[in-house]
C-alpha cells in the first residue's frame, strides 16, 4: 500500500486540470484517478454516515457507497480487495476515513503498476481542510487559467453553460483561494499558470516532478505521447498531442463585447495578480444585468443534467445509508 503524500490537481473547472493530470499520470510512478466528484464531501460526513468504521458492517457499506457514487465509479477498481482492511479490523487496529480513502486509491495505482496515486477534482480545492486532516502529507497543485478562457470552455460544456457573471464570479473566488492557500502552506501548495505549461512545458513539468516528490529522471512529453487511459471520462483536445502553445488565448477570437467587459469588472483585479492583462481601459456594466444572469444561472442548475446526476447521486446514498442506520445495520 502506497505511504506517500497524496497528489491533488484543483482549480477552476477548465482550467487545464485534465491535461496536467493526463500528462502526470504517463509518469512511470504516479496513477491519478480523473475525478471523485462528492468523494470528499462524503469523507468527511463519514462519521454521521458510518460511526466510527469500527465494524466489517460499516467499513463494507462505506466502501459500497464510494464505489457507487457517480464519477468515481468510472475508475473504482473492478477488482478492489477488502480483505485489509478486514484483517485490520480482526486484529483490534482501528480503521480510519483515511486507511479506506488510501486502500481504494492504493489499488488503483497499482492495478496500473504504480506505486503512488493521486486525485484530479478541480473542486477539491475547496476541501483543502478536510482532505489535508485525512493526510496531513497531502499535496496540491492549484491549476489557473485566463478567466477569459476559462468562461468560453464552460460554455461548451454540459455541466457548464454559464454566464460570464457566473463563471467570472467563480474564477476570481478560486483565484483567491489559491493566492491565499499559497501564501499558507507554501510547501503543500503550488500555483501553476495553464499558459506557463503550454509554452515552456519541459522545465515547468519538471518543477512539478519535483514538488510532488517525484523523479525527475524520465521524458514525460515522449511519455505522454504514447499514454493509455482507459477510464472512462472526458479526455483532453491535447490527448496525446505534442504539447503546444497555439491554442492559447482563444479568448480574444471569440468572445464577444459584453462577456468580455462582465470578465473583466468582476474578476479584473485577480487577473492581474496572475498577470493577466485586462483589455478594456473602461468597463460599462450594468450591475442590474450581472444580478439576473447570477440568478438565472442558479435557476439552470435545477435542471442541469450533470449537476443532478452528481447531487441526486450524492442524495441517494446518504438517504440509504440513514435508512440502514435507522434499522440498525
Amino acid at each position: 500500500m502506497t505511504n506517500s503524500s497524496p497528489k491533488f490537481i484543483v482549480g477552476t473547472p477548465r482550467s487545464g486540470t485534465t491535461l496536467v493530470r493526463l500528462l502526470l499520470d504517463s509518469h512511470p510512478d504516479l496513477a491519478i484517478a480523473p475525478e471523485s466528484a462528492f468523494l470528499f464531501r462524503l469523507a468527511k460526513r463519514a462519521a454521521s454516515f458510518y460511526g466510527d468504521l469500527d465494524s466489517e458492517r460499516a467499513v463494507r457499506c462505506f466502501i459500497r457507497d464510494i464505489s457507487e457514487m457517480p464519477r468515481v465509479r468510472d475508475w473504482f477498481p473492478p477488482s478492489y480487495d477488502i480483505s485489509r482492511l478486514l484483517t485490520l479490523l480482526r486484529e483490534g487496529e482501528r480503521v480510519e476515513v483515511s486507511t479506506v480513502l488510501n486502500d481504494i486509491y492504493s489499488q488503483y495505482a497499482s492495478g496500473r503498476g504504480k506505486t503512488e496515486w493521486g486525485d484530479k477534482t478541480p473542486r477539491n480545492v475547496e476541501f483543502f481542510p478536510e482532505i489535508t486532516a485525512l493526510f496531513p502529507e497531502a499535496r496540491f497543485l492549484i491549476v489557473v487559467r485566463d478567466c477569459r478562457d476559462v468562461f468560453l470552455s464552460l460554455k461548451e460544456v454540459e455541466f457548464g453553460k454559464l454566464t460570464a457573471a457566473s463563471a467570472a464570479t467563480r474564477w476570481k473566488n478560486d483565484a483567491r483561494r489559491a493566492q491565499n492557500l499559497a501564501a499558507a502552506h507554501p510547501s503543500q501548495v503550488k500555483v501553476l499558470k495553464y499558459e506557463d505549461l503550454l509554452q515552456n512545458p519541459d522545465p515547468i513539468l519538471k518543477d512539478i516532478l519535483r514538488f510532488f516528490g517525484l523523479r525527475e529522471d524520465v521524458d514525460l512529453q515522449a511519455l505522454y505521447l504514447q499514454h493509455s487511459d482507459d477510464v472512462k471520462h472526458e479526455k483532453s483536445k491535447l490527448y496525446r498531442k505534442p504539447i503546444t502553445a497555439a491554442h492559447l488565448g482563444q479568448w480574444k477570437k471569440k468572445i464577444t463585447e459584453r462577456e468580455l467587459a462582465v470578465c473583466e469588472f468582476i474578476a479584473g483585479a485577480e487577473m492581474e495578480l496572475y498577470g493577466y492583462e485586462r483589455q478594456l481601459k473602461e468597463i460599462d456594466v450594468n450591475a442590474t444585468d450581472i444580478k439576473r444572469d447570477l440568478f438565472r444561472d442558479k435557476v439552470s442548475r435545477v435542471y442541469n443534467k450533470k449537476y443532478l446526476e452528481y447531487y441526486l447521486g450524492f442524495s441517494r446514498l446518504a438517504s440509504r445509508r440513514l435508512l440502514e442506520r435507522c434499522a440498525g445495520l
